[in-house]
């Protein structure tokens, strides 16, 4: 299992995995560790991932990773509120949907 969900390249990064299908092909530490850090100038989050490499109980142990349980705390992250995708992303022409998959009701 070498694969990861992402890597801290810089201090104060910001990713967000949510609602998407991770295979058991990656590691289940989820996050590849940067030197000595303990991720304390990250902010990483999973929220209802599905698959294999979904399970949270084996991921690291940083300060600036967490795993979001709740709706509201996710909306947060969704196009919509994260980068205003209501306002330009329908102008693109793209297939777009700015809230949470699962609900379908933001």
């Amino acid at each position: 299992m070498n694969a990861y969900l992402g890597r801290p390249w810089r201090n104060f990064s910001t990713v967000i995995v949510m609602e998407s299908f991770i295979d058991a092909m990656f590691n289940p530490l989820g996050w590849e560790p940067m030197g000595d850090s303990n991720g304390e100038l990250v902010t990483y989050r999973e929220y209802h991932n599905r698959g294999g490499g979904a399970n949270v109980t084996g991921r690291v142990k940083w300060e600036g990773y967490k795993v979001i349980w709740h709706h509201e705390e996710a909306m947060q992250y969704t196009a919509r509120n994260f980068i205003n995708g209501d306002t330009w992303i329908p102008q693109t022409g793209v297939a777009y949907y700015g809230g949470l998959a699962l609900t379908k009701m933001d």
